[in-house]
């Protein structure tokens, strides 16, 4: 059965009811959440323009801020949902602002599996580990639904001088995208490299 807007305006005035920080309100407003996520109705037109991560973390932020503030709601001008996406909309461009910082920020890969102080980062070693890949650890951490996209292989192609934004290009990825990836696997691999160093 579809869950309409006046569905969901319903949970939302049911949840306002109770007193914030109450039991009964968690479990309205947990309630509300999951219609929201069933009703298909939370949607933002732009959201294809921003990574995929960016506008999961938007949409995270959004049910977040509907928990915590569904008070705000006034069910009086307009749709419940058009309230929700309004601020799935200003989410979006919150998220996008901190992905660019970070993204700026983040601007190598020597910065995020070497200390500033360490040896040059792809040492003949630390490639070596990479692309003999034994467990296939490297191989196995990838760009969702782009198994090609895979750590080991974006790994050895910035080692042999490669930027990531002609990596990005190659495959047909944005390149914000293939730098999130790049930067969270990074940071994710680093302990097993320094620990494979040492074997």
């Amino acid at each position: 059965m579809a869950i309409s807007d006046n569905d969901l305006k319903k949970l939302a005035m049911t949840a306002q009811q109770y007193p914030a920080g109450s039991n009964y309100r968690a479990r309205a407003v947990t309630r509300l959440l999951i219609a929201i996520r069933k009703s298909g109705k939370l949607r933002y037109r732009g959201q294809y323009q921003y990574p995929e991560e960016v506008y999961l973390e938007a949409v995270n932020d959004t049910l977040n801020y509907i928990a915590k503030r569904i008070d705000e709601y006034d069910p009086s001008p307009a749709l419940f949902m058009t309230w929700v996406n309004q601020k799935l909309k200003f989410a979006c461009i919150d998220a996008a602002k901190r992905y660019t910082k970070h993204w700026k920020k983040e601007n190598s890969l020597e910065e995020n599996l070497q200390s500033k102080d360490a040896a040059p980062l792809l040492s003949i070693q630390v490639r070596m580990i990479i692309e003999e890949d034994s467990d296939g650890v490297f191989r196995a951490k990838h760009i969702k639904g782009r198994p090609e996209a895979n750590f080991r292989e974006l790994a050895l192609k910035y080692a042999s001088g490669y930027t990531l934004r002609e990596i990005a290009e190659s495959l047909n990825i944005p390149e914000q995208t293939v730098y999130s990836f790049f930067s969270r696997a990074c940071r994710f691999f680093r302990e097993i490299i320094e620990n494979r160093l040492k074997e």
